[in-house]
């Protein structure tokens, strides 16, 4: 491991002897890019990058120690360029995975189930009640019938300790509540508890490992490679729920 860190430093200063600005360049963007061609000389440019990142962030990747996952523009580019060349690499690819991206709750309370009578209130009534309230459910996946078991499962993990890797949910929730009965016009309210969902949408992008050997370093580290494509896909989710229904006696709800 000393060894691999004496040949990132002495990168890095090779690194600060060409460029003098730190430049991050990503698709699209315009940057100002200065060199040093000799002692006596300097060469600025403006020069429009499209698709190569350039050198501070391979060198960022070398430092992380390939810890976060990178784009394969990134991948290719630092593999197939100057920038990783001091290191011999191996490439043994690993089996694909995944990275999440987002979550974002897109529809709230989309349906109820298991629903449970709990107590019931006349007007007027106030209670303090001490209650333990027990839901159970599993994750559901909408459309998508080839999704794979592993993305499954790191979806599910990502939701809690409460949910296993399967998508089985149980909760037990002991509460102190106050309970009141209900107003005009109404006479009785009916407590429940039951299990919620809602719908999240989940971005995720296919993730391919790769094993490469740092020649005679000896070591093996694994770099996680994005693809350039988001995908997207749709779970109702389970939750705890405690509500209440107000009505009249011998009338509909």
């Amino acid at each position: 491991m000393k060894q691999l860190w004496i040949s990132i430093f002495t990168i890095t200063v090779i690194f600060n002897l060409i460029s003098t600005n730190s430049v991050s360049a990503f698709t699209g963007d315009t940057v100002i890019i200065k060199r040093i061609n000799n002692t006596n000389e300097q060469l600025i440019s403006n020069t429009p990058v499209y698709a190569e990142p350039n050198q501070d962030i391979c060198l960022e990747v070398a430092k992380s120690n390939f810890a976060n996952p990178i784009t394969r523009e990134v991948f290719n580019f630092c593999r197939n360029n100057i920038y990783w060349s001091s290191f011999t690499f191996k490439d043994e690819g690993l089996t694909p995975s995944y990275h999440l991206h987002e979550k974002k709750t897109v529809e709230y309370d989309i349906n109820k189930t298991d629903q449970t009578h709990l107590y019931s209130m006349l007007q007027g009534q106030t209670r303090k009640i001490t209650t333990t309230l027990e839901s159970s459910g599993t994750t559901v996946y909408r459309g998508n019938l080839s999704i794979s078991g592993e993305l499954q499962q790191i979806i599910n993990a990502s939701f809690g300790a409460e949910f296993s890797k399967t998508g089985s949910w149980r909760k037990s929730t002991q509460i102190t509540e106050t309970f009141l009965g209900p107003k005009d016009p109404y006479q009785i309210r009916d407590y429940y508890t039951a299990t919620g969902w809602d719908l999240v949408k989940v971005s995720y992008r296919e993730m391919q490992r790769y094993k490469l050997g740092f020649g005679h370093h000896g070591l093996n580290i694994i770099v996680k490679v994005l693809d350039d494509n988001e995908k997207n896909i749709y779970v109702e989710k389970p939750k705890q729920i405690l509500y209440y229904i107000d009505r009249n006696p011998n009338l509909p709800n």
